[in-house]
């Protein structure tokens, strides 16, 4: 009997990015639980990455109009 799929959230935060160390070694665990889920005929990994490093990062006015808005009840 096959068993779930296998979801896997990746989420990658060195500055580094494809040279980073961590990001090659869960390339590594992921071949890994794919070669395992194919030989046992298990459904194939379900990746979602995050790049953190995509994302805009978070300056003083960004802050500022964050907080402006921020109520008891809100925050």
């Amino acid at each position: 009997m096959a068993s779930p799929t296998l979801q896997v959230l990746r989420i990658s935060a060195s500055p580094r990015g494809a040279q980073s160390e961590s990001l090659r070694l869960s390339q590594q665990i992921l071949e890994a639980l794919a070669a395992r889920s194919a030989q046992n005929g298990d459904p194939a990994i379900e990746l979602t990455e995050l790049d953190t490093n995509l994302l805009a990062p978070v300056d003083a006015a960004y802050a500022a109009t964050l907080a402006a808005h921020c109520t008891v009840r809100t925050c």
